[in-house]
């Protein structure tokens, strides 16, 4: 892997349709490509031929559920309705504007909550990537 596609650092900001989703705890993007088999019949092992990239993900936010604070207006914005929502996650800090950051378009696929200690919950958002994956320091689309 390229240095150019690494994102260093330990701290991370995820935006979607341009709010900051604070709280942010996790976030996980998985590139796939699909594959069609083309091997012929008298070949012994298999042979593939790449075709169409994907890509899917979730995140992870916590909600204050004891004093009342949202990590953003998620009621509105993170519901699982098939709306086309615009994403963009980066390192945060002083890399921010420097590492490469994905962005891209997706709608939210579901919205488990998991109510943990002391009144704290987590939701976590899954998400389907519709469109090209996209770098946002890079040219090129992903």
């Amino acid at each position: 892997m390229a240095s150019t596609d690494r994102t260093y650092g330990y701290s991370g900001v995820l935006y979607v349709d341009g709010t900051q989703v604070t709280g942010l705890r996790e976030f996980t993007l998985t590139s796939t490509v699909d594959k069609v088999d083309s091997t012929a019949g008298s070949e012994a092992s298999k042979s593939y031929v790449p075709t169409l990239r994907d890509a899917t993900g979730s995140f992870k936010y916590i909600y204050e559920a004891a004093s009342g604070t949202s990590s953003q207006p998620h009621n509105q914005l993170m519901k699982a309705d098939g709306t086309l929502r615009s994403f963009q996650y980066g390192p945060a800090g002083s890399r921010a504007g420097t590492d490469p950051c994905d962005a891209g378009s997706m709608f939210i696929s579901s919205r488990p909550k998991t109510v943990t200690y002391e009144g704290l919950i987590e939701w976590t958002v899954d998400f389907q990537v519709t469109g090209d994956l996209v770098k946002e320091s890079e040219t090129d689309v992903w």
